[in-house]
């Protein structure tokens, strides 16, 4: 035997358990959605420190004036600043999307992994809950909800993120299926680790990637319906400042102030936007870095003519320096150090095994 391959460490292992912040900052367009995520985040949790006037406090001498020194972006129909009212706004709508997020996240990552991987009549129950998520009317259960617990935010987009996770749950899922075929997770149930630490150690980092493009894909859908809600006046009921509630307001007063309408929409579309395009771009890289490591790289043995030359007539398979080795998000696990072997003609003459 001339040569053998082993594949390198490194090769095995899923893309998206490599994804890193770092990698994401390289890239121009998610490192730009992510400053204006950030930053439009930082200003609405910050509102109570910079906000300059109470977001309820009335000025009826200064009725939808534009903007100015004392007032930056001018003020509504009861002269309240909008400044502040989409500072503080802003609190009730993008507490709506954390809470959509992590149960989007939670739910659909946890019952696609376990779909995926255990099969058989857990993936069947599953797969029947998922159906029946998908079926239900969304926007009809969220009014429902609404009624029975008194316009809270909170509830209404934990049903939101509940719905929504079957998508989710059904991408995991596929992606699961794959996974568990890999080798380095027949390596893992081969050395003994049991299904649970071999889903949660092992086979959700893999996982992670998907899942953050998803759900920020997600957040954009889940902050258009809370501003939907505050433009009905539900969730946020006024005269409490919501972004949703502050374009309803300047829907009625559009012709007489355009501005203020353009300022509370765009803040929307801006916000919208820029999760749509870190979602983006987060699924680029993460194809990017699939489509490096496709294929397996491979090592090559050393086999020179002075060991071919060493074997006798009755040897049937030699071997030198033969490494396996599988990938974990842990590291490089080496299975089989640079072995060497023959395999002789005579049963009884095994030949020297070295490592």
């Amino acid at each position: 035997m001339t040569s053998a391959a082993a594949p390198d460490a490194g090769s095995d292992a899923p893309s998206t358990a490599r994804l890193t912040l770092g990698q994401v900052l390289r890239r121009p367009v998610p490192l730009i959605a992510l400053i204006v995520i950030v930053t439009i985040t930082a200003a609405v949790v910050l509102a109570p420190v910079i906000a300059p006037y109470d977001p309820l406090a009335q000025d009826l001498d200064a009725i939808l004036v534009g903007p100015s020194a004392a007032h930056l972006l001018g003020t509504d129909q009861l002269g309240r600043d909008i400044y502040s009212r989409l500072l503080f706004g802003g609190q009730p709508a993008l507490l709506g999307v954390l809470v959509a997020g992590i149960v989007f996240a939670v739910f659909g990552l946890v019952l696609g992994l376990l779909a995926g991987y255990l099969g058989g009549w857990t993936d069947r129950v599953i797969g029947g809950v998922l159906d029946v998520l998908m079926s239900l009317p969304a926007i009809v259960v969220i009014l429902a909800v609404l009624a029975i617990f008194s316009q809270s935010i909170v509830a209404a987009m934990f049903v939101l993120g509940l719905l929504s996770s079957a998508n989710l749950a059904r991408v995991t899922r596929s992606t699961c299926l794959a996974l568990r075929e890999e080798l380095f997770v027949s390596a893992a149930t081969v050395s003994g680790i049991g299904p649970v630490r071999i889903m949660f150690r092992h086979v959700l980092p893999a996982l992670i990637g998907l899942t953050i493009v998803q759900v920020a894909l997600f957040a954009g859908i889940a902050l258009a319906v809370q501003t939907g809600l505050g433009f009905l006046g539900l969730a946020t009921p006024p005269p409490a400042p919501s972004w949703g509630g502050m374009v309803g307001e300047a829907a009625q007063v559009m012709s007489q102030s355009g501005f203020f309408l353009f300022i509370t929409g765009a803040v929307i579309a801006v916000m919208t936007l820029a999760f749509g395009l870190l979602g983006d771009g987060i699924r680029d890289l993460n194809a990017d870095l699939r489509g490096r490591s496709s294929g397996a790289t491979k090592r090559p043995v050393r086999a020179t003519d002075d060991l071919r030359a060493q074997a006798s007539e009755d040897v049937l398979l030699e071997l030198r320096d033969y490494s396996v080795a599988f990938s974990s998000p842990s590291g490089a696990k080496t299975i089989v150090d640079e072995i060497s072997f023959d395999v002789h003609r005579s049963s009884g003459s095994p030949g020297a095994a070295r490592r």
